[in-house]
């Protein structure tokens, strides 16, 4: 189980690498997917390649697995248009090794508890 001082800890960082802090995801929107790719105009959010020239993907900025685990929440709220981006596969790669790394780094149990989790319960 995480304890107050780590969540702070990774609620922290998160906001400091996302702009997002986790705790705002708990309310749930209604807004399509299609939302996030209107919003970022069809582009990489990041270095602003278009669907045109890359192949391009809408990004979790919290990690699915990681907002699901610390915070029990669920996938409308992970889905939360505050959550999401658009970026291409380089970017993409880029944003999730930075979020892996500090935790994997900092706080490996959770990342190892929420992979647990996540491999024993289906998403509702």
């Amino acid at each position: 189980m995480v304890t107050d001082k780590e969540f702070n800890a990774i609620r922290t960082k998160l906001i400091e690498i996302t702009g997002v802090d986790i705790l705002s995801l708990k309310n749930e929107y209604t807004a399509l997917k299609k939302y996030t790719w209107k919003r970022d105009g069809y582009a990489c959010i990041r270095c602003s390649i278009s669907s045109v020239d890359a192949r391009l993907a809408r990004h979790h900025l919290i990690p699915r697995r990681l907002a699901r685990y610390l915070l029990g929440l669920t996938r409308r709220q992970i889905d939360n248009p505050l959550n999401t981006t658009i970026l291409c596969e380089k970017c993409h790669d880029k944003a999730d090794k930075e979020i892996r790394e500090f935790i994997l780094n900092n706080y490996p149990h959770i990342w190892n508890e929420s992979r647990r989790e996540k491999l024993t319960r289906w998403w509702y």
